[in-house]
C-alpha cells in the first residue's frame, strides 16, 4: 500500500524507461472517491502539468510509475478532482453517532485504487497508539467530502 505523500514526486516512465515527468498531485472522481490518474508536470522545454488518466498506467510502485503510452489530457471532466483541491487531509472524522475519530491524515492505494484513509489522532495519540486505517467501504461521498463513517477503525 503507498501513500498519497509517497506518489507525489515519483517518476513517470514509458515501458521502455523513458522518463515522461514526475507527479504533482493525485486525480480522484469526487462522487465516488477513486483514483482516476495523476497530474505530471512533463519534463519538455516548457513545463506543464498535464492528467494521465489511470487506464494509461500498466504499474505503481515507490520505484515509479509506468505508463503505456504518453496519453496525457489538459483539462479534468467536472466530476474530478486533485487531492490537494479535496482538502480530505486534516478533514474530522465522525462516526454514525456523531463521536470524533480522529482526522484524515493521508490517502493509500493498493493495486491503483484508494483503499482508505490514514487517520491520525494527533501527535500524542498517534505516538501512543499508532495512526489507524479506515478502509473506503467504511466511507460515503458527497460531493467530494467525506460525509459519513460507519465501522470500527482498524
Amino acid at each position: 500500500m503507498l501513500s498519497g505523500r509517497q506518489l507525489k514526486g515519483l517518476v513517470v516512465k514509458s515501458a521502455t524507461g523513458m522518463e515522461i515527468g514526475r507527479i504533482m498531485d493525485l486525480v480522484f472522481d469526487k462522487r465516488s472517491g477513486g483514483l482516476c490518474g495523476f497530474i505530471v508536470n512533463d519534463n519538455g522545454l516548457i513545463s506543464k502539468n498535464r492528467y494521465l488518466p489511470l487506464e494509461s498506467v500498466q504499474d505503481i510502485s515507490l520505484q515509479g510509475v509506468i505508463s503505456d503510452k504518453k496519453k496525457f489530457r489538459t483539462t479534468l471532466s467536472p466530476h474530478l478532482a486533485t487531492l490537494s483541491s479535496l482538502k480530505w487531509r486534516g478533514s474530522l472524522i465522525h462516526d454514525e453517532l456523531g463521536r470524533d475519530k480522529g482526522s484524515v491524515a493521508d490517502v493509500l492505494i493498493q493495486d491503483g485504487n484508494l483503499a482508505g484513509f490514514e487517520v491520525s489522532n494527533g501527535m500524542i495519540g498517534d505516538l501512543f497508539h499508532r495512526r489507524g486505517f479506515l478502509s473506503l467501504s467504511q466511507v460515503e461521498f458527497m460531493d467530494g467530502m467525506i460525509k459519513e463513517v460507519s465501522g470500527v477503525l482498524k
